[in-house]
C-alpha cells in the first residue's frame, strides 16, 4: 500500500492558469482546462479546441486495463498545451475516456463517434505515469490523502505483484479521484495511473473494475 508523504499535486494543477473559457456555448463555458479534473466538464470536441495542440488523429484506444479484451472503455490520447511539467518528477500521458458497453456498440469507433455526436462529457480522465518511483507515488498518494478525503482501497499493490488480484485502487473524494495499479500488458511489471471520474460514472466504472478482478489462467491473464 502507498504510504509516504506528499504536498504539491494541486499546487501543480493550480499553476496551470493559462486559459480561460470565453465561448458562449454552455459546455464551452463550463469547460476550462486549468486542472485535469476540469476536463470532465468538457465534451471531446470542445476539449480538443481548448487544448490548442488538440487530440491525436489515431484510432481510439480500447482499454479495460487488465485482460485487454477491449470491452470496457474507448479512449483518445490527449496533447494539451500547458500540461508538460512532470507531476512529482513523473512524466505522464493523458487519455480521455468513455465507458463502452460492448453489447450496445460492437465497434469502439462507433461508440466514440456517438459520444462526439451527442457532445457527451468526458467520463474519465486517465493519466498514465511513466516509470514512477515508490517515493514519487508516495508523494502523490499523501497529497491526495491530505487534500481529498479517502474513500478506501480495493486490493493492494502487493496482491497485484503476486498475481492474486488484477488491480489495486486507492480512492479519494467518493472515488471521483483514484490511483490505479494494474499488471502491464506483458504481465511482468506494473502500470500506474491517476484518474478523475465524472460523478455520474463512478458506480459504473468501479463495477467494471470489480467484474475483471478474478485471476485468470493462461492467455486470459491478459
Amino acid at each position: 500500500m502507498l504510504k509516504i508523504t506528499l504536498s504539491a499535486l494541486f499546487i501543480f494543477f493550480i499553476s496551470l492558469n493559462y486559459l480561460s473559457a470565453q465561448d458562449t456555448n454552455n459546455i464551452s463555458d463550463e469547460c476550462n482546462i486549468e486542472k485535469f479534473e476540469n476536463f470532465l466538464n468538457c465534451d471531446l470536441q470542445t476539449l480538443k479546441e481548448k487544448c490548442g495542440s488538440g487530440l491525436s488523429d489515431s484510432s481510439p484506444l480500447k482499454r479495460n486495463f487488465t485482460k485487454q479484451s477491449f470491452n470496457n472503455f474507448v479512449a483518445e490520447p490527449l496533447t494539451c498545451n500547458g500540461y508538460s511539467d512532470p507531476i512529482f518528477g513523473m512524466n505522464y500521458q493523458i487519455q480521455v475516456m468513455y465507458k463502452w458497453d460492448l453489447k450496445k456498440y460492437k465497434n469502439g469507433n462507433k461508440r466514440m463517434r456517438e459520444a462526439i455526436k451527442n457532445k457527451e462529457k468526458i467520463n474519465m480522465v486517465l493519466i498514465y505515469l511513466y516509470g514512477p518511483k515508490e517515493q514519487q507515488l508516495g508523494q502523490l498518494y499523501d497529497y491526495l490523502l491530505k487534500n481529498k478525503k479517502s474513500s478506501g482501497d480495493i486490493n493492494s499493490i502487493s496482491e497485484v505483484k503476486e498475481k492474486k488480484k488484477n488491480f489495486a485502487l486507492y480512492s479519494f473524494d467518493a472515488t471521483k479521484t483514484f490511483i490505479l495499479v494494474t499488471p502491464d500488458y506483458w504481465g511482468i511489471g506494473l502500470d500506474y495511473y491517476l484518474a478523475y471520474v465524472g460523478s455520474d460514472f463512478v458506480t459504473d466504472i468501479i463495477n467494471s473494475f470489480l467484474e475483471i478482478d478474478e485471476v485468470k489462467t493462461g492467455e486470459d491473464k491478459l
